[in-house]
């Protein structure tokens, strides 16, 4: 199964994981917001105007809670997963997240949609910006996870119908 992945970050220099959106090819979701491990002075600009402002802060949990029960999350999904991201720092983040977790028997493959100027990666990016052109909540990691999922699923099936 297909789980789509975005986290929200604090800086590409130094980025350090703020929240983490997961939404699998069925539509299970999981969603966690870090209270550890970042601050208000580790965000760029970008991220204190746009990001903060949509956390939620009421799935907040340390590491260890958050990597336990996105493992314990993960496992109910299955034992072989691709994990499909946009952004290369999601994964590293994700990973870095769940690996003192994991249980031994989740096996996980990466995905990174890093096809921008092909076919379908140019529809994808086009049906990913107007999913997200009228949401109040871009940049809120399970929101734009939810729109990832859509995107691809969209263009997959775009694709399809044209016989790709």
């Amino acid at each position: 199964m297909r789980v789509f992945l975005d986290t929200e970050f604090t800086d590409f220099t130094d980025p350090r994981l703020i929240s983490a959106g997961l939404v699998a090819e069925d539509g299970q979701e999981f969603y966690c917001e870090l209270a550890e491990g970042w601050g208000i002075a580790d965000c760029s600009h970008f991220v204190y105007h746009f990001v903060l402002p949509q956390l939620e802060n009421t799935h907040r949990l340390t590491r260890t809670e958050a990597g336990k029960a996105l493992v314990a999350w993960l496992v109910t999904l299955g034992d072989s997963l691709t994990v499909v991201f946009d952004v290369r720092e999601d994964w590293r983040l994700f990973i870095d997240l769940i690996a003192p977790y994991r249980a031994a028997n989740l096996k996980l493959a990466a995905h990174w949609l890093n096809d921008w100027t092909t076919p379908v990666g140019t529809r994808r990016h086009a049906i990913l910006e107007s999913i997200l052109s009228d949401e109040d909540r871009r940049h809120h990691a399970l929101v734009d996870a939810r729109a990832l999922r859509e995107a691809v699923l969209r263009t997959e099936s775009e694709f399809k119908k044209r016989g790709f």
